[in-house]
């Protein structure tokens, strides 16, 4: 199995996780007299067996993706910043205060101009090491 159908594979895993949790949930305490549609100890059996595996499969990625794990981090905090940077205040000039009317000046280090391209270089960048971090999970098997 490659990396990649490892992390199609957690992905499911996951999924099905949140399906035997909500199942369990609205079974797990019944109304006195009502059906249950499934059996809470056996829902509780099939999690503790797909958490089992869970973190099985995910040891087994981590392991493997070691080569590319620097580059994994750095896509992430690349992430972070270029979100971070879409939402910084770049305000500049006249402001008026809504409640007291008052009009002060503002002024930003980073305008809007110089956001966008750092934004767009971070793009970039994540694209470039998407590209090879997708070569290394379709080549490298776990």
């Amino acid at each position: 199995m490659t990396i990649a159908q490892a992390l199609k594979e957690k992905n499911k895993k996951v999924a099905n996780l949140h399906v035997l949790w909500d199942r369990l949930n609205k079974n797990n305490s019944v109304l006195e007299g009502n059906r249950r549609s499934y059996d809470p100890l056996e829902l509780m059996t099939l999690i503790e067996t797909e958490l089992d595996a869970l973190v099985d499969l995910k040891t087994r990625i981590h392991n493997a993706s070691a080569p590319v794990r620097s580059q994994i981090f750095r896509m992430s905090e690349l992430k972070n910043k270029a979100l971070k940077m879409k939402y910084l205040n770049t305000s500049e000039g006249p402001v008026q205060d809504k409640y007291e009317g008052t009009v002060t000046r503002r002024d930003a280090v980073f305008p809007a101009e110089q956001v966008d391209k750092r934004v767009e270089a971070a793009q970039e960048e994540i694209e470039a090491i998407q590209d090879v971090l997708d070569k290394f999970n379709f080549s490298t098997h776990i």
